[in-house]
């Protein structure tokens, strides 16, 4: 195969790669927003600084005090975080309001 074949192909490949990504975006608002009329915050969290802190017992102060969650925080796709998005909403649409 010649190099401009092989040059022209990979062009019309990332262009049909592309063309077959969708925008998630309206549909994550919306799913979001669906969620959140059930009484359920939902948040896409975008860094570790986001995620709420725990609050535990400190014998040596015999207070609770708060302390930071251990773990990561792992970046999905739009794709995924909808598909969650739409489990989590037929999953709490079987709870009474």
């Amino acid at each position: 195969m010649s190099l401009k074949k092989v040059i022209l192909m990979s062009i019309m490949v990332s262009c049909f790669l592309q063309a077959c990504q969708r925008n998630y975006e309206n549909e994550i608002v919306s799913a979001e927003n669906a969620i959140s009329s059930m009484g359920v915050n939902v948040k896409r969290m975008t860094s570790i600084a986001e995620i709420p802190l725990d609050k535990v017992f400190d014998e040596k102060t015999g207070l609770f005090v708060e302390k930071p969650e251990d773990g990561t925080l792992i970046n999905i796709n739009d794709q995924r975080y909808y598909e969650f998005l739409k489990l989590l909403n037929t999953e709490l649409a079987k709870y009474p309001a």
